[in-house]
Formats: structure tokens, C-alpha cells, sequence
């Protein structure tokens, strides 16, 4: 993890002394000894930057007025110039500065003794004087730079911070009590993690509620499972319905306009913390104190999981009430694995480490799953009387083992009782019996969630987007705390996991379908599963294969569902009465091992006016070359095939849909291949259902998939294993709508897939949307931005750049690099449309893309002949390498 530099430490000083703590002072001491310590600051600020190049300056012109000044004393015997560095930082400059203006004070004393009769002994002993003050009026006009442009970031929340006045309109609102009053609203300094408020509401003339307000950071430092405020207040819902001491959400307001983040009320439970976190070893804590803990674990860990099941369907992955301990923390670690590599953190290889560690050591444990607290504490329990009144703070909580939260506050525990008498009260206050073997795995987890959010908000901290002085604790309290521990706890430790076979394979097998693709943490297996597991037709990816729940229902981010639908979708549909309705099948692949890909499409037009027709763009990419074929060819009855599957027009290509399975077949002279595609993600349509888009995608799925199979051509066989985004869809499309268009569908696998659409309409309307998939739950963009790559012919692209903002507060940049084969043009409709695959880079992950954009060059007056790296012609082309 990087260190933060002085100049961020200096200038999150000054910030916190500027805006928290000047404004609150009333004694003039306080007052005046604060006016003394920001200039104070200001100048410490300033020698981390542009005092640096103004005392290098005055070294320079200090060592020429002193060789000029012996010069005159001395003639002759001067000699020439000495040698001098003005390198150094600004301590070592001031070593050089120091003994500079000694020397020029010696040499002006020298001059005073002749300047009765040396005219210019008296311009020497001035320009000496006017050296001097340079350094100091100099520095007062510079300005100290805050660090990483600190005073204007980009990345400023448009919204202001929870105001007392925006929290009581927000009350009186949601409450419907226009007579409600917020009478006092402090925030809490101590937090980390959320930002906490205490209020209280007057009801009335009389009636007073005590609130704590949870809230979001603006730039939160986890944004993955409970640490999610609105999971985290979901989860909280369920423990305190239970009747556990933990507080009760009571008013929701997420994403709303005009705060900066998502925030909820809880009531305020009386008590006080016995100690904190960093401190709890020192403070003097009573045993009595550290045995309620014991009993409240052991009753927490007693919970039913049952009394979760509404949270956990809502935000787990399917099957997820059915996990075993084993198999929750494989869960739990993809999933932490994905976050980090979607989103931005600092390299640290301790991280690096402890996910191997981890990965390698999963207990092989067959109980059930319990709720754990995760961060329970002394900093996290409160007491009033001797009694334990309330347990807070539960964006660490998820489901695991119940020896996570003993190993967690063992070291604690550990330094004011024996630790084997609060285990004894533990079990005998009714808790889980526990296999102390899985302490030190248990314990490493919770080190590994924790440095997750420490070098995000450190990370946060030096890109500007946070100026919390609190997050300096990260680095200065809690990193080498927890770094600590998680390597004390994986220590000489057996690293054979007892993890069985099966699990392992499990493991491995979610991961495999982007290893043709680079993705190094998801190297496994593909060419073993696809050997081993043979279905319909040849393969069914075991857990790569997408199974849609019970309730046909996907996850969308923020609590809503989408309607999944089956194979009905993707068959052929029954024709609308428009003349421009189609229906249309594409399938884009590349595997990136063997180099090789296509882009397949066709489309029914049964309701022309001179008769029905087919579209087809089928084409072929090899190390040998592009294989393209485009036509617009008569629909016979011979392409309505049996299975509802759909021909081309000259039975060159064909796509059915079996099981769930996408097959496409082509066979033209010396090219011939079979691909099957098998879906990875929800079987869903996010497209908007309003604007003129809606006239072109009235019913369309756009779904990532791992395609297999095998690829002939001129001569050369090759067997497929690859990544893949599907398309189907039917309805009115009207191809003279669109000026332009970007439509960019990529896939990482399971982890992550990406769709993102730009479209410029005759009605000169300019949308866009998108989202991403991961691990099946659906995210909207609120924003998408689409910058693509123009060759010089203003057609041709190269690729491109998207960047989502997504309804959870996270940017996704997405890079794609085409891969070394021309584009693939085709000019339909009257609109010339440019496909290009790439490899897709997010964060650590990579895997395929395509790329597509059209341009209706010349309103369709004209079809274009010649691109820098495209082709649009038919045949086989063996130059088709881009340039």
C-alpha cells in the first residue's frame, strides 16, 4: 500500500483545523494559538512544494553575488567559480542556503571596511541585503498547493453533506408530520467506514425521539455485500426483528436527490463503549464486561438462518441458503476477489498474499452457515448499569463460521481474562460448538475484508476524492494492526486446505471461462470440463452455465427484480402484421488462444412487400484470414426450421436453440464450423421501452455466454473455446431512424459483463444507456460515456473506451483493443455498420468485446467501397491483418 505523502497529511491538518475545529473555538487562547498554527502549517505545506524552486533559486544567485563579491575583494586570487548543488530536498537546500548566507555576511563585513573609499563596496553590501529578503517576500507570494489539487477535484459530489435542515424536511416528509422539528443535530468524528448523526425530533409541543442517522460516505470505502448501506440496513431489519440488542432501521432514504449519499435512522440505544479498537489492549476492562460479549456472540450465532432467508435471496447468489460453511467462503471469496479487481484499490502485496493464503485454506467445514457480526468489539457494544445494551455497526456482518467472530476479538479478550474461561461461557450460554482449527483461517478472512476497505479509503485519500483526516488512521492505526494479525494467524500453517475435490472443483470450474481470454486469476480448467462433462451437445459448464432461480426473477442493484425469461425468447417468434418487423438472431465470439472468432447474424423480414427476405452477416476471423459473406436473400420455407431455428436464405448458415444451448452451424466450400453457446448471465431485456430506440429494439436480449466447438478453414482446424455475446430480438425495426449508433457488448465471464448503447436519431435525439452483469445481478449505468477510436475514413473505428457510472456510486472504465484482424463492414438498410472484436480490460479483469458503429454515410445515397481497416466486401481474404 502506498504511503501517504507529507504534503496530503499537511494539507488534511489544515482542512480539519480550517473547517472543524477554528469554527467551534470560544477561548481566546485556543483562538490565538490556532492563528499561530495554520501559518505554521501553511509554510510546512509549503516547503513540500514551491518553496523547494525558490530556495534552489536564491542559491544560485547567492553563489554568483558571492563569487562576484570575492571577486572584487580579491583580484586575482579569486579564481574561478566553485562548484555547487542545488540538489536535495528542502532541508538539505537549507544546509546550503545557511552556510551561503554566512559567507555573505563575512564578505559584506569586509566591505564595510573599504566602502569609505570603494564606491561599489556599498552596491555589494546592499545586493547582499536584497538576497536576503528575496527568500521571504517571495514566499509570501506564492501560494502552498494542497495536495492532488485538493481544493477543485472532479470528482466532488454535486450534492451538498446531510444538513439539518435537509434531514428535517426529509423527516417531515417521509413521515407525513409537517408539526415534526429536528431541535438538535451533532455527527459523530469517530466513526469510520459510514458517517454517523445524532438528532432529536420533536414531536408536537411534547413528544421527543432520539435518532442515529447511518449514512454513505461520498466516497465510500467498500461498496461490496453488507458494507452496501441499503444491504446493511436490510440485514439490520432482520436481527433486530429477532429481538437481538442491536439498533432498528426506521426511516430509508437511498439515492435521494440533494444529500450525498444514502442514509437511514435507527433508534438511539442509551450506553456508552467500554474502549476502542486500537486502545482495547491498554484500557483497564472489566472480565464481567468481556463474558456479556461471550453470551451475546453465543446468541447471535444461535439465530436461525431461516430468520435471514428474505435478505439473503435479495442479494445472494442463487443456492445460497443451501451453502455449507465450506462453500459460503468459496462463495465469499469470489466475490471479494471480483470486487477487487473491478474496482480500484492500491497494490498491496499483502492483499496479494492473504487471497492465496485464503483460497488454499478453506476449511473443508459441512455446518451450516451462521450470521456473524464481524466487527464485534468493545469499540462496537455499548453498556449502561453494567449491562450490555446495544451491539452496533454492522457493515461487516455476512454469513460464515462462528469460530470468525471469536478469532476476531480473541486478541482482546485474550489480554484481560483467560481466554479458555470466556470460550467455556461462551459454549454454556448456548453458542455453536466450534473446531478451534479454523481460528486462524476464520481470522485471516476478517484481516483481509478489513484491509480491503483500508487501502480503498487510503486510496481514496491520495486521489483526492476523501479529505477525512479520520482515514489517516488507516494508515497510521490500523494497517500495521491488521497486517499484523493476518500474518501472525497464517503463520506455519498446513496450507493443504482439507478442501475436498469436489468443492475445489466448484472453485475452480466458475472461473474458467475467460481463461482463453487472459484473465491469469481465472486460469483453470476448460479443456479438462470441456473433456468430462458432456451434455446435449458436448458441454454444460457446470457452474459457468447460468440456472435462472425458481422465481424466473434477476437481481437488479438497488432491490428490484427483472423477469428472466427461457427458450421461448430465443426461437423464432411469430410474425407482427408491420412490414418492417424481423426477428433476429447474432452471435459474436472470440477465442483469444487460438485467435479465432466470428460475428454471425441473421434476420427474417417475412413481411416485405416484394416477399419475405433473410439477412446474413456471417463471417470468420483465423490467423489464415477473414472469411465474410453478406446477403439479402429471398426467406424460403426451408429456413424455418423445424426446431424454430432459423436459415439463411442458402443453407450456408444456420442458429438453433437447443436446451438452452445456441448452435450455429456454417458450411460454405472450405469453410465449415459448429458453435455452441451457453448462456452466463440472465436471459433478460434492459433496453428502454420509450424514444425512437424503442422503434429499433421493441424486444431485445443482449446475453454474455462461453462458446466450444470447432472451426475449419482452408485447411486449418481449430477447437474452440472462447467467450461470447449473444443477441436476439423481434419486433418493427426501422433501420431509416438512426443518424449513428455505438453498440458495445462485452463479457469477462461470470465476473463481469458489459453493454453500453449510444444512439443518434433522424429526430436529432441522442441517447444512451447501458449496464453490467455480475455474478447475474443486473446494474444500470446512470450515466455512460462512449468515446470510440475513428480510423481516417471516419467509418472504420479501432476500438474504443466506455466509462460507467453506475446507480451504486462506482465507475467502471472499460478499454477495447481491437484484436489484429480487420473490422467487419456491413451495409444494410442503407446504413453501413462497422463491427470490430477487442479484447476488454476493467480493472484486473479481460476478457472479449464487440465493438459496433454505424454511420448512414450520406443518408444511404451511396455504399461505401473503400476503409482504412475494414472490409466490406465478399469472399476470403487472406490480408485481412489490421494495419
Amino acid at each position: 500500500m502506498r504511503i501517504n505523502p507529507t504534503s496530503q497529511t499537511l494539507s488534511l491538518v489544515l482542512r480539519a483545523i480550517e473547517t472543524t475545529i477554528a469554527p467551534d473555538l470560544t477561548n481566546p487562547t485556543a483562538i490565538g494559538a490556532i492563528e499561530l498554527i495554520k501559518p505554521a502549517l501553511h509554510d510546512l505545506l509549503k516547503r513540500q512544494g514551491p518553496s523547494v524552486p525558490l530556495l534552489r533559486k536564491c542559491i544560485e544567485e547567492g553563489e554568483a553575488l558571492n563569487h562576484e563579491i570575492t571577486q572584487h575583494l580579491e583580484g586575482n586570487k579569486a579564481g574561478p567559480k566553485r562548484p555547487y548543488s542545488t540538489l536535495g530536498n528542502f532541508d538539505t537546500l537549507c544546509e546550503k542556503y545557511d552556510q551561503l548566507t554566512e559567507e555573505l555576511d563575512e564578505l559584506s563585513t569586509r566591505l564595510t571596511k573599504v566602502a569609505s573609499h570603494d564606491p561599489k563596496a556599498s552596491s555589494f553590501i546592499r545586493k547582499a541585503a536584497e538576497w536576503e529578503l528575496n527568500y521571504y517576500t517571495t514566499l509570501q507570494t506564492i501560494q502552498p498547493q494542497p495536495f492532488n489539487g485538493e481544493s477543485s477535484h472532479p470528482d466532488d459530489s454535486p450534492n451538498p453533506p446531510l444538513t439539518k435542515g435537509f434531514f428535517e424536511s426529509f423527516l417531515r416528509t417521509k413521515r407525513n408530520d409537517t408539526s415534526l422539528s429536528v431541535t438538535s443535530f451533532t455527527s459523530n468524528p469517530g466513526s469510520f467506514g459510514k458517517q454517523t448523526y445524532f438528532a432529536t425530533v420533536t414531536h408536537g409541543s411534547s413528544d421527543t425521539e432520539d435518532l442515529v442517522i447511518r449514512k454513505a460516505d461520498p466516497a465510500p470505502i467498500m461498496l461490496h455485500s453488507s458494507f452496501l448501506l441499503s444491504q446493511e440496513h436490510d440485514l439490520l431489519k432482520a436481527v433486530s426483528a429477532t429481538g437481538y440488542p442491536a439498533p432498528t432501521p426506521i426511516d430509508l432514504a437511498e439515492n435521494l436527490p440533494g444529500v450525498d449519499g444514502t442514509f437511514f435512522t435507527m433508534n438511539k440505544i442509551s450506553g456508552k463503549l467500554p474502549g476502542s479498537f486500537l486502545g482495547g489492549h491498554e484500557a483497564k476492562i472489566d472480565e464481567d464486561v468481556w463474558l456479556q460479549l461471550a453470551e451475546k456472540l453465543a446468541q447471535l450465532h444461535t439465530i436461525p438462518l431461516e430468520k435471514f432467508e428474505e435478505v439473503i435471496k435479495k442479494y445472494d447468489e442463487e443456492g445460497a441458503m443451501e451453502d455449507t460453511v465450506q462453500s459460503r467462503y468459496h462463495r465469499n471469496l469470489r466475490g471479494w476477489r471480483d470486487y477487487a479487481s473491478r474496482i480500484e484499490h492500491l497494490p498491496s502485496p499483502f492483499i496479494t498474499y492473504l487471497f492465496s493464503w485464503l483460497e488454499r485454506n478453506v476449511p473443508a467445514d459441512d455446518r451450516k452457515p451462521v450470521l456473524t457480526h464481524g466487527d464485534f468489539n468493545i469499540h462496537n457494544v455499548l453498556f449502561e448499569d453494567g449491562k450490555l445494551t446495544g451491539v452496533l455497526d454492522w457493515e461487516c456482518s455476512d454469513f460464515g463460521a462462528p469460530e470468525q467472530d471469536l478469532a476476531y476479538i480473541q486478541p482482546h479478550v485474550s489480554r484481560h481474562m483467560p481466554w479458555e474461561k470466556f470460550l467455556d461461557h461462551y459454549l454454556k450460554s448456548g453458542g455453536q460448538e466450534l473446531n478451534m482449527q479454523y481460528m486462524s483461517f476464520t481470522l485471516a478472512y476478517s484481516v483481509l475484508r478489513t484491509m480491503l476497505g483500508g487501502v480503498r479509503a487510503t486510496r481514496n485519500l491520495q486521489v483526492g476524492h476523501n479529505r477525512d483526516l479520520r482515514y489517516i488512521m488507516v494508515e497510521l492505526g490500523f494497517t500495521p494492526a491488521f497486517m499484523g494479525m493476518g500474518l501472525a494467524c497464517t503463520a506455519d500453517k498446513k496450507e493443504n486446505g482439507a478442501v475436498e475435490d469436489a468443492s475445489r472443483r466448484e472453485t475452480e470450474v466458475e472461473e474458467k471461462a475467460a481463461k482463453a481470454n487472459g484473465n491469469t486469476e481465472l486460469e483453470s480448467t476448460l479443456e479438462q470440463d470441456l473433456k468430462e462433462t458432456n451434455g446435449v451437445n458436448g458441454s454444460h459448464y457446470v457452474a459457468d452455465r447460468y440456472r435462472a432461480p425458481e422465481d424466473m426473477l434477476a437481481k437488479v442493484s438497488g432491490g428490484k427484480t427483472l423477469q428472466i425469461y427461457g427458450d421461448e425468447v430465443n426461437v423464432r417468434q411469430k410474425p407482427g402484421p408491420q412490414e418492417n418487423w424481423q426477428n433476429s438472431v447474432v452471435l459474436v465470439w472470440w477465442d483469444d488462444k487460438n485467435a479465432v472468432g466470428g460475428f454471425h447474424r441473421l434476420g427474417h423480414e417475412p413481411n416485405l412487400k416484394d416477399g419475405g427476405r433473410v439477412v446474413m452477416w456471417n463471417y470468420l476471423l483465423s490467423p489464415k484470414g477473414m472469411y465474410k459473406k453478406m446477403h439479402h436473400v429471398p426467406l424460403r420455407d426451408a429456413d424455418l426450421l423445424p426446431s424454430n431455428g432459423f436459415g439463411s436464405g442458402d443453407d450456408t448458415c444456420r442458429c438453433e436453440v437447443e436446451d438452452g444451448e445456441h448452435i450455429w452451424t456454417v458450411e460454405d466450400e472450405d469453410i465449415s464450423a459448429k458453435i455452441t453457446c451457453v448462456d452466463t448471465g440472465p436471459n433478460v431485456d434492459c433496453y428502454p421501452k420509450k424514444g425512437q430506440i424503442n422503434s429499433f429494439t421493441s424486444h431485445h436480449f443482449d446475453i454474455p455466454g462461453i462458446v466450444h466447438g470447432s472451426l475449419k478453414i482452408k485447411g486449418e482446424e481449430y477447437k474452440i473455446a472462447g467467450l461470447a455475446v449473444r443477441d436476439a430480438g423481434w419486433g418493427p425495426r426501422n433501420w431509416g431512424t438512426v443518424y449513428s449508433h455505438r453498440w458495445i457488448a462485452g463479457t469477462c465471464g461470470k465476473s463481469l459483463s458489459i453493454i453500453a448503447v449510444s444512439w443518434h436519431g433522424i429526430d436529432e435525439s441522442i441517447a444512451t444507456f447501458g449496464w453490467v452483469v455480475r455474478n447475474g445481478v443486473i446494474t444500470y449505468a446512470k450515466k455512460v460515456k462512449i468515446l470510440a477510436y475513428m480510423e481516417e475514413d471516419a467509418a472504420t473505428n479501432s476500438g474504443g473506451r466506455v466509462t460507467f457510472t453506475l446507480t451504486t456510486g462506482e465507475v467502471l472504465d472499460v478499454e477495447c483493443t481491437p484484436v489484429p484482424v480487420k473490422a467487419m463492414v456491413s451495409y444494410h438498410q442503407n446504413v453501413c455498420v462497422v463491427d470490430r472484436i477487442c479484447n476488454m480490460t476493467c480493472g484486473g479483469l479481460r476478457g472479449m468485446c464487440n465493438f459496433e458503429t454505424s454511420a448512414n454515410i450520406q443518408m444511404g445515397t451511396r455504399r461505401p467501397t473503400k476503409f482504412s481497416n475494414g472490409i466490406i466486401d465478399n469472399g476470403f481474404f487472406e490480408d485481412a491483418k489490421s494495419v
